[in-house]
């Protein structure tokens, strides 16, 4: 059984990843547990053949109080998916993070029923910086989970170093699928001398936007650097967060084919290999210490993409 917030038609990279994830296996394998989507959300193609329960129903994210309803409805929402585990005769409860409440969800299932639980990782719990009564729940979830999570995987390099030095927990990498080829596309032409390409892929949200804001200023401070958000925000978002600078690039991709042309365009060897999965954790860091981070990275090659996640507090 898998059990997450955000599993397709409804949009984001956590139903992306799954999506990809889920390609290598048989619909007959598993079943989702999930929320129903707020009625006005934009939908994305289903996944094929997929067994699909609703347990709870999810708000739209622009609705004030969204994330106390969600999270009232958890022991609900535990007790049907405990009852649907019985019913289905699964053999393992599978939690899928960042959604906190289905964390939750999944994790109090795995005790109502004595199912192990597993865990993957799309970000981390305790370090995003939920505060009030999300905060004391992050809390509570993440020491459970650390102790009774068998696997737990987490799905960049940076997240599993973090856990290892931070938790006796065994934790595994498990990456983001690439099911498609990356396209073969010429270098983008360069104009003058080779600087420094930093690309940040993803969605930038509230939770996240204040850490991309230190890179972006970092990246100001390094000469012939530039920052490239690679990711489905408009321009307009970015500007309201205060991430549009003269040495930002936004780029608006609306599917992922176009993200991972713009991605092979730029100029670097290959594009697997330079993608740079690092990040740099501690809520006391410096501007100063993330721009001699950015420097680094161009001592290494000319152009990278870190895909590490940003948090609040991390330069």
């Amino acid at each position: 059984m898998i059990v997450t917030g955000f599993f397709p038609p409804r949009p984001g990279g956590g139903s992306e990843t799954l999506r990809a994830l889920l390609h290598w296996l048989d619909p007959r394998e598993y079943v989702v547990v999930t929320a129903g989507s707020p009625p006005d959300e934009a939908r994305t193609t289903p996944v094929t053949g997929a067994t699909v329960h609703r347990v709870s129903w999810a708000l739209p994210v622009r609705w004030r109080g969204h994330q106390l309803v969600e999270t009232l409805q958890i022991p609900l929402a535990a007790v049907r998916a405990a009852r649907l585990a019985r019913r289905m005769r699964c053999r393992v409860i599978l939690g899928v993070c960042p959604d906190l409440q289905f964390m939750a969800v999944a994790y109090l299932a795995h005790r109502l029923t004595g199912l192990p639980l597993a865990v993957y990782l799309l970000d981390l719990i305790r370090e995003v910086g939920h505060r009030g009564y999300l905060g004391a729940l992050a809390g509570w979830l993440h020491s459970r989970i650390v102790e009774e999570a068998r696997p737990l995987w987490a799905v960049t390099p940076a997240m599993v170093d973090h856990l290892r030095a931070t938790s006796p927990a065994p934790v595994e990498l498990l990456r983001h699928c690439y099911n498609e080829a990356i396209p073969d596309e010429p270098p983008a032409p360069q104009s003058g001398g080779r600087g420094l390409d930093v690309c940040f892929g993803g969605a930038v949200y509230d939770v996240n936007a204040t850490s991309l804001a230190r890179v972006v200023r970092a990246v100001g401070q390094t000469p012939g650097a530039r920052l490239n958000i690679c990711g489905p925000t408009p321009s307009a978002v970015l500007e309201r967060h205060g991430l549009m600078a003269p040495h930002v690039r936004p780029g608006f991709f609306g599917e992922r084919r176009e993200l991972l042309a713009f991605l092979a365009a730029q100029d670097v060897p290959d594009a697997q290999a330079a993608r740079l999965e690092s990040a740099i954790f501690g809520a006391d860091s410096a501007i100063s210490e993330a721009g001699t981070f950015v420097e680094g990275l161009g001592q290494e090659r000319e152009s990278c993409v870190w895909q590490g996640p940003l948090f609040r507090g991390q330069s």
